[in-house]
């Protein structure tokens, strides 16, 4: 008899919102827990060089199978947030992992942080790093 699926972790990333750290952790969770790492890179289409998301994600494919940890990468386009909820709206995910963009002081009052849009619009868990 079987237990249940492990979840797995998801790692979002897009220009200005990276963070080695955050990757490190994700690793060593997805490595601890049995747990597959899903690495996202998210293309919002400003000119954001699909090169760029490819050298990324071969990057973290590297990693992954250097330290044996079950992986897939992707890319999506659209929205940061919209993307961050509909990954985790399946249940399949139980640890989303983000990197908060670099703002400036009046940006973030105007604004609002991202972590506080991110999450109400999340149904797992979330971590954030701040980007590197």
């Amino acid at each position: 008899m079987t237990g249940p699926t492990p979840k797995k972790i998801v790692l979002m990333v897009s220009p200005g919102r990276q963070s080695t750290e955050a990757f490190h952790f994700c690793l060593h969770k997805a490595k601890e827990g049995g747990r597959k790492l899903s690495v996202i890179y998210a293309l919002n289409g400003d000119g954001e060089s699909p090169e760029r998301s490819k050298k990324i994600l071969e990057e973290a494919a590297r990693q992954c199978r250097t330290f044996q940890v079950p992986f897939e990468t992707g890319v999506q386009s659209g929205d940061y947030f919209e993307l961050c909820s509909r990954l985790t709206t399946n249940g399949e995910v139980d640890l989303l992992v983000v990197a908060e963009k670099k703002r400036g002081f009046f940006k973030k009052l105007i604004e609002g942080s991202e972590s506080g849009r991110l999450k109400g619009r999340v149904s797992c868990d979330l971590k954030i790093y701040r980007s590197d």
